[in-house]
């Protein structure tokens, strides 16, 4: 079972602050969700961070790391259940490919595009199949990830 416990940077916190998001309760429904997607007897405990892209609409996970960037600009101009569905869809996707990275063990020498396919949305990079399965699971687990975010919430 992975325990997951979230931080963020300074000015990540803030941004999360503003858009109400507790972060605890990122974690504990983060955990309930891999417990659910990813069974396992072994207690692990994990420290993710959140690192805020300034200026941007683009989220980013790095292979072999434990830090997710989020887009700063991602939620703008919509109303405030629609920030935080989108923030929690750009954080799954990226959560995934550090299930990728870290669960499945997938490295580096996996990913079939380039940075340059990314920066322009190439097919390489739309349809590689680490990209493929992050779209995936979004879909699958958004809604109920939400549920769990919204048990754990403190009011």
């Amino acid at each position: 079972m992975y325990i997951f416990t979230i931080h963020a940077t300074k000015k990540s916190a803030k941004w999360l602050k503003k858009y109400n998001i507790d972060r605890q309760a990122l974690g504990a429904a983060l955990s309930l969700l891999v417990a659910e997607v990813y069974p396992t007897v072994k207690v692990q405990c994990r420290l993710l961070t959140i690192q805020l892209v300034p200026n941007s609409d683009e989220s980013q996970y790095f292979f072999r790391t434990d830090k997710i960037y989020i887009g700063e600009t991602v939620c703008e101009e919509n109303s405030y259940e629609k920030q935080q569905h989108i923030i929690f869809d750009h954080f799954l996707h990226e959560f995934r490919h550090w299930m990728q990275s870290r669960i499945y063990k997938i490295g580096v020498r996996d990913i079939q595009y380039t940075g340059e396919d990314v920066e322009n949305n190439t097919n390489a990079y739309y349809r590689s199949k680490l990209e493929i399965d992050a779209r995936q699971f979004v879909r699958h687990y958004l809604k109920k990830f939400i549920k769990y975010y919204e048990n754990f919430k403190k009011n």
